[in-house]
């Protein structure tokens, strides 16, 4: 994996393309934002530094197993396409991850992950008893769906369980559920 991309040659690069292009990029790449996020890493709870950091290795592990696996199975030109793309965007996501806002492509590569182990177990590897390989994935997976589900609370509100959408429009009730 790539860990870190030379953004100073890169800057030097983008400036010859206009200022349109500068200001994107450096807001990607602006020092300040970069420095800031890196902090907010540091003093992340090591429950969400560990919840991201098993889930990108059980992806990868899963992968790496189906891999072995798909040679003992016939499977379809389909899904040997999302194979291709889901290893495309996991490339992709490794790359764009160095940007400090470029994150959200992994949990784009982690949705495809997930559909392609899905249709991998459910259609073409056929077992009786849970594969060790599911086994694992269970902890990453609930707690990175716990601490999301926590983190939106924070923002929603009680109008979005109401039983019509349109009693939504006329209660005003902007409090989070959790502050």
């Amino acid at each position: 994996m790539l860990s870190e991309l030379p953004l100073p040659a890169i800057e030097a690069y983008v400036e010859n393309f206009g200022s349109g292009i500068t200001r994107k990029f450096d807001s990607y790449t602006n020092s300040k934002y970069t420095e800031n996020v890196e902090e907010n890493k540091q003093q992340a709870p090591w429950f969400i530094t560990l919840s991201f950091a098993t889930l990108k290795y059980f992806y990868t592990i899963a992968l790496a197993s189906m891999y072995f696996r798909i040679g003992k199975v016939k499977v379809s030109k389909g899904f040997k396409s999302l194979w291709c793309v889901t290893l495309l965007m996991l490339t992709y996501a490794n790359l764009a991850s160095t940007v400090p806002s470029g994150g959200r492509f992994l949990t784009v590569y982690y949705i495809l992950a997930t559909l392609l182990l899905i249709i991998f177990y459910a259609y073409y590897y056929n077992i009786r008893k849970l594969d060790i390989i599911i086994l694992l994935g269970i902890f990453p997976m609930v707690l990175t769906s716990l601490i999301s589900f926590r983190v939106g609370m924070n923002t929603t509100n009680l109008s979005l369980l109401m039983p019509s959408p349109i009693l939504a429009i006329f209660t005003d009730n902007g409090m989070p559920i959790l502050k």
